[in-house]
């Protein structure tokens, strides 16, 4: 599973986002569920990038429920702060003002 985030790191350095996240997904599985909040950061980097805001703010979440304050917790809310504004500008120019203030 390392050998699998180290890649997806790689990828993500050279600009290759898909590539990343199937790199990551393949960690993902290979860690069978269990991901140190680390790389959950980076594939939910990731997934901002890719424009997976949905996605990437599961990822953040999580990170935040289990890092408990930790190293990762700043930059999960901050990731997490990102994709729920991107989620919020989405609904807003798709004309769903209400739903915007829900996240």
């Amino acid at each position: 599973g390392e050998v699998w985030a180290e890649l997806a790191a790689c990828y993500r350095r050279l600009g290759k986002y898909s590539a990343s996240h199937r790199a990551y997904a393949s960690a993902h599985e290979r860690f069978n569920g269990r991901v140190i909040p680390g790389v959950l950061c980076a594939w939910g980097q990731v997934e901002l990038d890719l424009g997976l805001y949905e996605d990437a703010a599961a990822k953040f979440e999580e990170v935040l429920s289990a890092d408990g304050g930790g190293a990762f917790s700043a930059m999960a809310a901050y990731g997490l702060g990102s994709a729920t504004l991107a989620i919020a500008r989405g609904q807003i120019d798709e004309g769903k003002f209400g739903s915007s203030f829900s996240h």
